[in-house]
């Protein structure tokens, strides 16, 4: 009988070993995954320091709430908790004052950022590239038929001036954008996941037409939308207003008052960013502007008040409704899921010295 109970044992112990043997490989894989992509060669706003969140060989800035949360999220040795510390230790508390000075001004500040820093992150990694202006023999990323309704390039100057006078040629331009960004959304908690974003912004009237007046040809609106969501969205957008738009542009405008250029723009005399005008649209957060971040979006969708098909679309699948109907119910719950997205989001292709270097204008190399 001493055979079996040994053989029995035995087993127990290799299913064990086995089992630890395949969590270790999936942690090191996920450890791995940021990483992908890393040497592509392209424009980097610093040699050695780079995105919150980021993942890469060298030190990095990783701005988490706690020291904690940055051990968790990566054991691998690579990130470095607060990292100009030493060099410019003043440097996220100046772009969080700017970020606040000028929200308190301009609420769609955060939207600019958050819209800035995707477009930015999501084409061939995060590294401020979508800053630059066109120069001799180089294409400019503003120049793109997505990009140009990108807003916020002042906010990011403005951010810039205030760091080179505190610490000259220390924190790159790729920094300042993400981190603006993670403060912006920050200060709008006292405000799919990535469609979660769009509870900030406006939404011009030439995108909302066909679904208001001529959904899919039928000369009517889109039967899906509530009535007297229908009846608000029309009082918004009337049926005047053109309904031609570029196919490849975007419907969303993320801080219309702000500069669509990387030129700076010539400052009120309280030294923000001058307004301009606004094309007519639905403001996202149209129960007021300072709807929790997340809360609004996901109840619209539950109530079939989703303001763009594309978004009311998410309620059409048993698996995203199901997110849906979580992220409505548990605010937090979304939160923490956006966080861990823009972690992600931020960690593509970042670039490492020695291809880039700290811009001292971000709209220019050199």
């Amino acid at each position: 009988m001493l055979i079996p109970i040994f053989d029995i044992e035995l087993m127990r112990k290799l299913s064990l070993l086995i089992f630890l043997l395949c969590v270790w490989i999936s942690l090191k894989n996920q450890n791995a995954e940021p990483k992908k992509g890393i040497t592509t060669a392209r424009w980097s706003s610093s040699v050695n320091s780079s995105l919150v969140f980021s993942a890469s060989p060298l030190p990095r800035p990783m701005v988490l709430s706690s020291k904690k949360d940055v051990l968790e999220f990566n054991d691998s040795g690579s990130l470095e908790y607060n990292f100009y510390r030493n060099s410019c230790p003043q440097a996220e508390q100046i772009v969080r004052a700017v970020v606040q000075r000028l929200h308190e001004a301009r609420p769609d500040v955060v939207p600019a950022l958050l819209r800035l820093v995707f477009h930015d992150c999501f084409i061939e990694g995060c590294d401020a590239s979508v800053l630059l202006d066109a120069a001799e023999g180089i294409d400019s990323e503003k120049e793109s038929p997505p990009n140009e309704t990108l807003k916020g390039f002042d906010v990011i100057g403005i951010i810039k001036s205030e760091l080179e006078e505190a610490c000259p040629g220390v924190v790159s331009c790729a920094d300042i954008l993400v981190l603006a960004a993670r403060d912006s959304v920050a200060l709008n908690l006292s405000v799919s996941l990535l469609p979660g974003a769009h509870s900030i912004g406006v939404i011009h009237c030439k995108f909302l037409q066909n679904r208001l007046y001529n959904f899919s040809g039928t000369d009517g609106p889109d039967p899906s939308v509530e009535t007297s969501f229908l009846n608000l969205m029309r009082s918004k957008c009337s049926n005047t207003h053109t309904s031609s738009s570029s196919s490849s542009a975007t419907a969303y405008s993320y801080g219309s008052s702000l500069s669509s250029s990387g030129a700076q723009q010539s400052p009120s005399h309280d030294g923000l960013p001058s307004s301009s005008p606004e094309e007519p649209g639905m403001a996202m957060d149209y129960e007021g502007p300072r709807s929790p971040f997340g809360t609004l979006y996901y109840h619209s969708l539950l109530q079939g008040r989703g303001i763009l098909y594309v978004d009311q679309q998410l309620m059409a699948g048993e698996e995203t409704g199901n997110w849906v109907r979580a992220y409505a119910s548990h605010t937090s719950f979304f939160r923490r899921d956006f966080a861990l997205a823009m972690m992600k989001l931020s960690n593509l292709q970042v670039l490492t010295a020695p291809t880039g270097h700290i811009r001292l204008n971000c709209s220019k190399v050199g």
